[in-house]
């Protein structure tokens, strides 16, 4: 009998959920979201600066709120935060960078830095989609997006196959043949690289579509408010890339979770 490892790996399940909330494996992202405040925690650049700006200007949306607030002040603030949005997300895009490139220096063996980089990479890459967000919002403060949709970085497209493909890298992990364990994760996180290539494009196309029908219905329909939010996170591309790299290089970069079992040789 020996010893065997068997890793949790979570790179990709609920397009990054875990970036976020790191014990969220099976619950949905947005599940605990309140739909009027953007995620401040953790903290990134984006989240310290511009996300508290933005949440404050958001409870001038409040029903409570008399006219001129909701309609005037509002618009004003949206206005103001917008380019602090993209400002803010391109400076975590720039440090994310930064980071990744040390991860890959230590082949991912430091799990604060894979993480670090990962989360940084994450939030860069809603730098499009926050600036649509904050633009429609300028529009029409009352432009309502599906809750929790600032900590999904992909499509739909992307999402459904980096889950799919992801669910079949915890097997290999596990597997008793170390050519299995060795071989099959990098294969399947080519994979995950080439896949996420194609749908981030095809997402992308139709967030563009949704994004012109959203600014026609001048931000009414949350539907395609939220379709055209996802759909503009091509960017996050980058950290996609990025992960299936350092996988490559190290299939147990970044693991959050190890159990031990043992196993008949």
């Amino acid at each position: 009998m020996h010893k065997v490892d068997q890793t949790v790996d979570r790179s990709f399940v609920s397009a990054y959920a875990q970036t976020y909330y790191p014990e969220v494996t099976t619950r949905a992202a947005s599940s605990s979201f309140n739909p009027y405040r953007r995620p401040i925690e953790p903290q990134t650049i984006n989240s310290a600066i511009a996300g508290r700006l933005i949440n404050k200007v958001q409870t001038l949306t409040f029903p409570e709120r008399n006219f001129l607030n909701r309609q005037g002040t509002a618009r004003l603030g949206f206005a103001v935060a917008t380019p602090v949005d993209v400002i803010t997300s391109a400076a975590d895009a720039v440090v994310g960078t930064c980071a990744a490139v040390a991860t890959i220096a230590t082949l991912g063996c430091n799990k604060k830095i894979f993480k670090f980089a990962q989360r940084e990479l994450c939030s860069g890459g809603n730098i499009l989609a926050n600036a649509y967000q904050g633009i429609l919002r300028t529009l029409n403060p009352k432009a309502k997006f599906a809750s929790g949709l600032e900590n999904q970085s992909a499509g739909l497209l992307t999402q459904y196959f980096q889950a799919n493909l992801q669910s079949l890298v915890e097997p290999c992990l596990f597997s008793k043949s170390l050519l299995v364990r060795q071989i099959a994760p990098r294969v399947v996180y080519l994979c995950i690289a080439l896949c996420s290539i194609l749908t981030r494009l095809a997402d992308f196309v139709i967030g563009g579509v949704a994004v012109g029908l959203s600014t026609l219905a001048l931000g009414r329909s949350k539907t395609l408010n939220s379709l055209a939010y996802s759909g503009l996170k091509l960017p996050a591309l980058a950290a996609d890339l990025f992960i299936c790299l350092i996988k490559v290089i190290n299939p147990y970069a970044g693991i959050s979770r190890l159990r031990s079992t043992y196993a008949e040789i």
